[in-house]
């Protein structure tokens, strides 16, 4: 399966245990050159270390994290930088990445790539439930990359479908599937 992924995401949380570790490193080594491997930062302490985070920025493509972590790392793997996109930029160069997307809960996201940057406010809606707001925000991302879109487009859908989904209780409601177009 790996061999046929347009896309692989993974993140720190479930590298733990050495096991799982492993078996994330051996999928990602079974990619095609062409897979697009989104590195979904999960920092809970005590379950990252800046040896795994390095190894796993090395890994990916994107970068997926969201305001405190991107803080957490920089300082983590001293990599400097003032700023949320001097700091984004700072690890897309250090890690060769194509893009670093830093998400703001309700204050929107930044997305940076080497050409451009691109910033969205999110949306205001009533919340009942975070949970899945990020794993939603990363797979509209991956849909709208894969698909070539702009950093506009992709930070507009991402940010729309990840505030969808804090409207309702649990990580999968079924209202998701209205709110997201292909374009």
């Amino acid at each position: 399966m790996a061999g046929r992924a347009d896309a692989v995401c993974f993140g720190s949380l479930a590298q733990r245990s050495t096991k799982s570790r492993d078996t994330i490193r051996s999928l990602l080594r079974a990619t095609r050159d062409e897979t697009v491997i989104v590195f979904d930062a999960n920092l809970r302490w005590p379950f990252y270390s800046a040896e795994v985070l390095s190894e796993s920025l090395a890994l990916s493509n994107i970068v997926k994290l969201n305001d405190e972590e991107l803080a957490r790392i920089v300082e983590l793997l001293d990599v400097g930088g003032e700023g949320e996109e001097v700091s984004a930029r700072s690890l897309l160069q250090l890690f060769d990445l194509q893009m670093v997307c830093v998400t703001r809960g309700e204050r929107g996201s930044l997305l940076v790539t080497d050409s451009a940057s691109a910033e969205h406010p999110g949306f205001k809606t009533a919340v009942a439930d975070t949970i899945g707001a990020g794993d939603a925000f990363s797979a509209a991302l991956v849909h709208y990359y894969l698909r070539g879109a702009s950093l506009e487009r992709i930070n507009e859908a991402a940010n729309r479908l990840a505030a969808t989904v804090v409207t309702q209780v649990g990580a999968m409601p079924e209202i998701v599937q209205l709110s997201v177009r292909s374009s």
